[in-house]
């Protein structure tokens, strides 16, 4: 993760279900990479999808 381009956190829409500190796990990343962008991503919602495209349409991967 220390040379990551982007960091998605998968499956966002489970969260109000689950015991997860989002603070805790942002701090982390930041430890490791504290300039890598995240991007909450969902699926089933769809939330944060437009966003991931794009990124992969700018990168030209």
């Amino acid at each position: 993760m220390q040379s990551a381009d982007l960091l998605l956190l998968n499956k966002i829409d489970l969260m109000p279900h689950l015991s997860f500190d989002r603070a805790v796990f942002e701090s982390d990343v930041r430890l490791l990479n504290p300039n890598v962008p995240l991007l909450d991503v969902s699926a089933t919602t769809g939330e944060g999808l437009r966003a991931w495209l794009d990124w992969l349409d700018s990168t030209n991967v």
